[in-house]
């Protein structure tokens, strides 16, 4: 008869406590990630060209020019174009304050990464959530311009990457 006698050296805590820094990290990079993606996706509005411009907008343009003209000042632009539903909204200027809203964080509580606008000031209904989901506004119905779920949709192949091979002891 042979007898055999197993002592298990493995102690799970050092894996658990890898796996965990992995999962921060690996969050945190995404959340980088695709915070990058959906501030990428923010264009500034370029002016409408004459053609684009409507019979009131052309009516406008024209007082404002011979005003101008009249008084010596430079001549005034055309109005910029505005997106088409569906598509991510056209910003003002390149600093525009949407952009600068796109923050990530980890949640502790949940163990997950928050991605997508932060207001200072809360509204209701706040400015993204109308652009990312259409709805009522003051000044009538806003159709959906998302900028927030096509980043996702778009960075989502790369995420099985940002995971391979990150646990390490």
């Amino acid at each position: 008869m042979i007898g055999l006698k197993f002592n298990s050296l493995f102690k799970p805590q050092p894996v658990l406590d890898a796996a965990e820094r992995a999962r921060r990290k690996n969050l945190a990079y995404a959340g980088a990630y695709l915070r990058k993606v959906a501030r990428n996706s923010l264009k500034v509005a370029k002016q409408k060209t004459d053609t684009e411009l409507s019979a009131k907008e052309q009516q406008i343009l024209a007082i404002r020019r011979r005003k101008a003209a009249e008084q010596g000042l430079p001549m005034p632009k055309r109005p910029l174009a505005h997106s088409r539903p569906g598509e991510p909204p056209r910003l003002r200027k390149s600093g525009s304050s949407l952009k600068a809203m796109i923050r990530f964080a980890y949640e502790a509580a949940n163990r997950t990464e928050v991605i997508g606008p932060q207001l200072k000031k809360p509204f209701n209904p706040t400015v993204p959530q109308l652009l990312e989901h259409g709805g009522k506004a003051q000044h009538g119905e806003v159709e959906p311009r998302p900028f927030m779920e096509p980043a996702l949709q778009k960075t989502l192949p790369q995420f099985r990457d940002i995971w391979r091979d990150s646990v390490r002891a």
